[in-house]
């Protein structure tokens, strides 16, 4: 791929597996460099992972996704394109390509659903994988700060003592 030319890449040209194992190799190393950026002397932040459930109202949610769809290429007058024939190739050919990357995106969309409705069904709830440092653990639950709750006028807070400037 020279110069931004997205005609010459012939997208079937690749099978699954070597693209697969492209992409794998690209972030293992973008997760080395990223690792090795993060990394200071004298240890850092070690990282592990928690599960969590997803609220009931999110999970829904999750589960009721609906695909996406695409709008079609629009028809162009045979003149304006007999002007401009590598214009609307390369068009064509970008074209062709998003309609590729919508397609597969709706059938992992669908799997993700799916796997969700049958997580949902074995277990009455959805979880998530989330990474966790030890410092996020070691904090604990967050509290508001002040004691009382915010009043609509700027400036002031209700406590049981009554109305106090807050600045």
């Amino acid at each position: 791929m020279e110069n931004g030319d997205l005609s010459t890449m012939a997208p079937s040209s690749y099978s699954d597996d070597e693209v697969d194992k492209a992409v794998d190799k690209a972030v293992d190393a973008a997760l080395a460099a990223v690792e090795a950026r993060s990394n200071k002397p004298g240890g850092g932040k070690k990282k592990k992972w928690k599960t969590f459930r997803y609220p009931p109202d999110e999970a829904e949610m999750l589960m009721n996704i609906q695909l996406n769809t695409y709008p079609k290429m629009p028809n162009v007058s045979p003149e304006l394109e007999a002007d401009f024939p590598e214009i609307f190739s390369q068009l064509r050919a970008t074209w062709a390509r998003c309609t590729e990357v919508a397609e597969q995106s709706n059938m992992q969309l669908l799997a993700k659903r799916d796997e969700i409705r049958r997580e949902y069904a074995a277990k009455g709830y959805v979880t998530y994988k989330a990474e966790v440092t030890d410092e996020d653990e070691e904090e604990g639950p967050r509290r508001p700060r002040g004691g009382g709750r915010r009043r609509f006028r700027v400036g002031v807070g209700k406590h049981s003592s009554g109305a106090r400037k807050l600045n």
